[in-house]
């Protein structure tokens, strides 16, 4: 027996929203389309599966949304970010339009990165690294971190060892989308200051590491 699925009324509106966010990026001539090409699996640009996620970028109502609250609570500072695995620069988009003032972005897709590079050309405030985060040799530059789950367990455990490393005793801020890894975080002992999830039940995450 057939039965007919519909989706609940806020999440229609919500994927109403998200056409109308791609109409305004279209506008902006900006390549930042939500659930288009940029989800290329990793086998198709000679990635590792095991090693790296998709590019996906993170609901942008939600990352607003976190993203003022933390800022008005005088949680984080908007002095620097750094987007590990940045895609297209969604994210970027959004810490541009939060006034953040050192922006920067990781992507190890060379596709993207050159996507992501081409939408933010004339800032100069913005700058796109397409390099592998394992590789990366400026972390003691940031002290706040975001992160949409870019990459498995076993990375992301290597990964934050080298963040700590560098971190020469300021404080690390982590904004961490779809956080499946945040006990490794607790076991270092970083601490959950704020969280919130999307419609979609993606749960976002704001921790902090002060010694």
């Amino acid at each position: 027996m057939k039965t007919n699925f519909q989706l609940p009324p806020k999440q229609i509106i919500y994927l109403l929203k998200i056409r109308l966010i791609q109409f305004y990026y279209r506008l902006m001539k900006l390549d930042l389309y939500l659930y288009d090409s940029s989800k290329l699996s990793p086998e198709i640009n000679g990635l590792d599966p095991l090693l790296v996620y998709r590019s996906t970028p993170a609901d942008p109502f939600t990352l607003r949304r976190f993203l003022k609250k933390l800022i008005d609570s005088k949680l984080i500072s908007t002095d620097n970010i750094i987007d590990i695995g940045c895609g297209k620069g969604a994210g970027i988009f959004m810490f541009k339009r939060m006034n953040f003032k050192k922006i920067s972005g990781i992507e190890l897709n060379n596709k993207v990165a050159d996507i992501a590079e081409n939408n933010f050309k004339n800032n100069s405030a913005i700058r796109i690294y397409c390099q592998n985060a394992l590789e990366f040799g400026e972390y003691s530059s940031y002290s706040n971190f975001y992160l949409y789950n870019p990459f498995p367990r076993n990375v992301f455990e290597k990964w934050i060892k080298i963040v700590l490393e560098a971190r020469r005793g300021r404080v690390i801020n982590i904004i961490y989308a779809n956080d499946f890894c945040s006990d490794i975080l607790f076991q270092l002992g970083f601490i959950k200051l704020a969280d919130d999830i999307d419609i979609w039940g993606c749960s976002f995450g704001y921790y902090t590491l002060n010694s």
